[in-house]
């Protein structure tokens, strides 16, 4: 059934475009920037740069980026629930990305 309906109202072709690594990548880098930005914004009532800048100062920066990444896990079972296996991938590597940052904040910086 090439380039047909699917039957739900998007073609083969857009799904399978949904589910690739770079999709999960974007998603899964994306998702713990925004709730972040939304929890400082809306919970804290403060500018996101104000709060990185206060969480740089007090060194706690990486552990609030830590819990930030939390997200990633619903996002990541979302894609094993609707079998979306590459995105699933591409979150994971989001995280490692993370990863990195969060050893370079704690270390390095």
């Amino acid at each position: 059934m090439r380039g047909g309906f699917t039957g739900y109202g998007m073609r083969t072709e857009e799904k399978q475009r949904l589910d690739s690594v770079g999709t999960g990548l974007m998603a899964g880098i994306l998702l713990p920037a925004i709730a972040f930005a939304l929890y400082t914004v809306f919970i804290q009532g403060a500018g996101v740069s104000e709060m990185i800048q206060l969480y740089y100062d007090r060194h706690v920066l990486s552990h609030v980026v830590s819990l930030s990444v939390i997200v990633n896990l619903g996002l990541f079972f979302l894609c094993l629930r609707f079998n979306k296996d590459r995105t699933a991938r591409g979150v994971i590597s989001s995280m490692f990305v993370y990863g990195l940052l969060i050893l370079l904040l704690k270390f390095v910086l």
